[in-house]
């Protein structure tokens, strides 16, 4: 070190690696600071987005395939093996889901504007996204090593195991999906139920990339109440959880409380 240079202290170099990631991570647009890294924005969704921008699977492959070349311009996808690939498409997901959070929290951006945040991102993100996936679907095998281990058998996710199937799914497609789940719940014969009342599956909701309508909830609810009944007395306990279009939220919660109440 030069002659009268003091070294910087631990807290002045945290400080300027903190500014060094911040860069790497953001892009200056419009006067400003526009971060590239989704989880910067973690103040501002609930668990349930954070759940939804971790979790691999949640868009068709068709939609990962069509947008390949923009975060992975420079890849041949015929000459990857079956496991790289599978960590890539989850990296395009991240991505795309990354897009879709900026242009949410960020409405005042124009096309040229987001077209700087894919470029950077696509330069910056691609190592990262690629770790995020590769921890995802370690989680995800420990999981399932878990429940398998544990006799847990009583999960299904129809619309994680059928993801290129059921995105866009609509009413009647979503009825006949969910219809064994009564059968099981039948044969459970549960002494009581406990609902997650999620309505991000709605029409009007771009996060649950269904199109269900309140009907819909309706039906499901009336189809639940009806087991309750059944096996346990009626006894429900309903919990509000996902929802982020407000008008179709506050539609969608009025229609459940007045079917569990018939």
């Amino acid at each position: 070190m030069a002659p009268g240079i003091n070294p910087l202290t631990a807290a002045q170099e945290q400080d300027l690696q903190l500014q060094r990631r911040l860069q790497q991570d953001s892009i200056l647009l419009a006067g400003k600071t526009i971060y590239i890294n989704p989880f910067l924005y973690w103040r501002r969704f609930d668990s349930n987005t954070d759940r939804w921008l971790r979790e691999p699977g949640q868009l068709s492959e068709e939609q990962i395939a069509s947008n390949r070349s923009r975060f992975y311009p420079e890849l041949d996808w015929t000459l990857l093996k079956d496991s790289d690939r599978e960590i890539k498409d989850g990296a395009v997901e991240m991505f795309l889901k990354s897009m879709e959070l900026i242009g949410t929290f960020h409405p005042e951006l124009r096309s040229g504007h987001l077209l700087e945040v894919e470029r950077k991102m696509a330069i910056t993100k691609k190592r990262s996204f690629e770790r995020w996936v590769e921890k995802s679907y370690r989680r995800r095998a420990k999981q399932e090593t878990w429940e398998r281990a544990s006799g847990f058998e009583n999960c299904t996710n129809i619309f994680q195991q059928n993801k290129n199937e059921t995105a866009g799914t609509k009413g009647a497609e979503y009825r006949e999906l969910v219809s064994p789940w009564f059968d099981k719940l039948e044969a459970f014969a549960p002494e009581m139920i406990f609902i997650s009342a999620g309505f991000d599956a709605h029409a009007e909701d771009a996060l649950g990339h269904l199109r269900l309508v309140e009907a819909d909830y309706e039906w499901l609810t009336l189809q639940i109440k009806a087991v309750a009944d059944k096996h346990c007395g009626g006894k429900i306990v309903s919990m509000l959880e996902g929802g982020y279009a407000l008008s179709a939220l506050s539609r969608s919660v009025v229609t459940h409380i007045k079917a569990l109440m018939t």
